[in-house]
């Protein structure tokens, strides 16, 4: 498939090569939970001018993956920047270079134009090895960055779920661990995306939460050796 990637023609190519038996197929009441609109307690997002929300929901393929997107992009700005800042400082522009690409697809999945453009510049800066250019405008895409970061922060306060979690049966936390292990492994996104949402939805002890937030915002990095250092 060519670049940018239709979402929907990824499914079909990956559905025509799968059995019918292990595909699993949304219910008709899952179906219709797609959105069509950012929701009311969202809609300060058109109030922030670094954000063309328009501009994300089309890149991001529909409103619920940009809310998906948009909610990714918040929560992973503190690592991100601080990679970002860390490999300015020693200078590692092999590094600088990367992050900066990576900037720039998630700054415009959500519609940071600006940010996007910047961190465009900034990859070409890398490429080219015009240190100059990144040495004068790299500290405005952190400064930037951050900024939006602050500007989305309603997204930082999450609803209390006061539904009591039932506890694991024994042996669970134990085979969620060894397939989490496996998973990691193999840099299956999926298998550990799912098996990280298994883990939310039991009471689990504080070392093991913690673990599995970890794990979460590893996995959102791409990290895989942060994972598998944690799981040792």
């Amino acid at each position: 498939l060519a670049k940018p990637i239709d979402t929907d023609k990824l499914e079909q190519a990956i559905m025509a090569h799968l059995d019918d038996e292990i595909i699993e197929k949304p219910r008709e009441t899952e179906e219709s939970q797609e959105l069509e609109e950012i929701p009311e307690e969202k809609r300060f997002l058109y109030d922030i001018e670094e954000l063309n929300v328009e501009d994300g929901i089309n890149a991001s393929g529909g409103v619920n993956m940009y809310m998906g997107s948009l909610q990714l992009f918040y929560d992973t700005v503190e690592e991100n920047s601080e990679v970002l800042e860390n490999a300015f400082e020693k200078k590692d522009w092999q590094l600088y270079t990367i992050k900066a690409h990576a900037l720039k697809t998630s700054a415009r999945i959500v519609g940071a134009n600006e940010l996007s453009e910047l961190c465009k510049k900034l990859e070409e800066a890398g490429k080219k090895n015009d240190i100059s250019f990144i040495e004068e405008n790299g500290p405005k895409a952190i400064l930037d960055y951050k900024k939006l970061w602050e500007k989305l922060s309603p997204l930082g306060k999450k609803e209390e779920d006061h539904t009591e979690k039932p506890p694991l049966e024994e042996g669970e936390l134990e085979e969620i661990y060894e397939a989490l292990s496996g998973a990691v492994e193999q840099m299956d996104y999926d298998t550990v995306e799912l098996l990280l949402k298994r883990a939310e939805e039991y009471a689990l002890p504080i070392k093991d939460a913690e673990k599995m937030e970890n794990l979460r915002k590893a996995l959102h990095q791409f990290d895989w050796d942060a994972m598998e250092e944690i799981m040792t």
